[in-house]
């Protein structure tokens, strides 16, 4: 929340006292370093990371610190993406693993690409509209006139999130 604040000070104290056994704050690290640009960060984290055990998360997140430290597309970014496709995998970790491909995509300008994951995490179920609206790797992406009705879908199920919730 503070990095879509554009805090991305506060963000990396709090993401760096994490405990780093999970996973959480490796891709919290990555999409962190990626939003800022830091290459200094993610290299530093990239470097702790690949000591860690792999799994498809660890991989997700180390795919993209490796993107912020080289500006290149990390080249299991597809196979990540589509191991994220498989049946069993629960639709949140579709959608989330399809906006990591969104970020890291439009940081490297891959806007087709981008767009295309963009709309895999709505019909996925993406229900984050404060990411849509403030991530800064997606400045780009808001101008592409697709954008407009993906985060329209966003919106709505938003709303009908909230009134679920609230009733």
């Amino acid at each position: 929340a503070y990095a879509l604040l554009g805090d991305f000070d506060k963000a990396r104290t709090l993401v760096d006292t994490r405990d780093t056994e999970s996973f959480t704050p490796w891709i919290s690290r990555g999409r962190l370093a990626l939003w800022s640009q830091d290459r200094a960060w993610a290299e530093q984290a990239r470097a702790q990371l690949q000591q860690r055990p792999r799994s498809i998360q660890t991989d997700m997140a180390l795919a993209t610190l490796t993107c912020v430290v080289t500006r290149q597309a990390p080249e299991n970014a597809p196979d990540l993406v589509m191991r994220a496709e498989q049946p069993g995998t629960p639709a949140r970790r579709r959608a989330f693993f399809n906006q990591l491909d969104c970020e890291f995509t439009s940081y490297i300008g891959l806007s087709e690409r981008a767009v295309q994951s963009l709309m895999r995490a709505v019909d996925g179920g993406l229900v984050d509209l404060a990411w849509m609206d403030r991530c800064p790797i997606l400045a780009d992406l808001r101008k592409d006139p697709r954008f407009g009705p993906l985060r329209a879908l966003v919106a709505e199920r938003k709303v009908i999130v909230g009134l679920w919730w609230a009733a």
